[in-house]
């Protein structure tokens, strides 16, 4: 893949390659940014289109700053439009906990991603999931 496109080159990429194009640069942005702004960014909502601030955060996050954060946004963002937001964010925080997940095998993590048992369930699970974050911040 070619490193930038003109604007007339962009038009006519195919739609997968466009996205990881764009994705390719939202990511090259984020990763210039510090800890404290991309948990900035989380807290405002300004997660960009391609999914690439979890990526970047599961790298630069650390256990201190950004586990709270994370868990935070999953809390607030219930229903079926924060799905794929809240699945690349728990990725994040279970990296960041030390429990990484590629496979989303992961039961309690399964549960705090999706609500295909109900919202009820979902935020029990993220209880749990507090409780593990605590845990694991007071042996820092």
């Amino acid at each position: 893949m070619q490193d930038y496109y003109s604007q007339e080159e962009l038009k006519k990429l195919h739609w997968k390659e466009r996205w990881e194009y764009e994705a390719r640069l939202e990511r090259e942005r984020l990763g210039s940014l510090t800890e404290e702004e991309l948990l900035e960014m989380v807290q405002t909502g300004a997660t960009g289109l391609y999914y690439q601030l979890w990526d970047v955060l599961s790298e630069k996050g650390s256990l201190e700053k950004a586990a709270q954060v994370l868990w935070e946004f999953l809390h607030r963002h219930p229903g079926k439009a924060n799905m794929l937001h809240r699945y690349h964010c728990s990725a994040a925080l279970f990296a960041i906990l030390g429990m990484p997940d590629p496979d989303c095998k992961n039961e309690l993590r399964k549960k705090v991603q999706w609500d295909l048992e109900g919202e009820e369930e979902r935020q029990s699970a993220l209880t749990d999931l507090q409780r593990i974050i605590a845990e694991k911040t007071e042996n820092l």
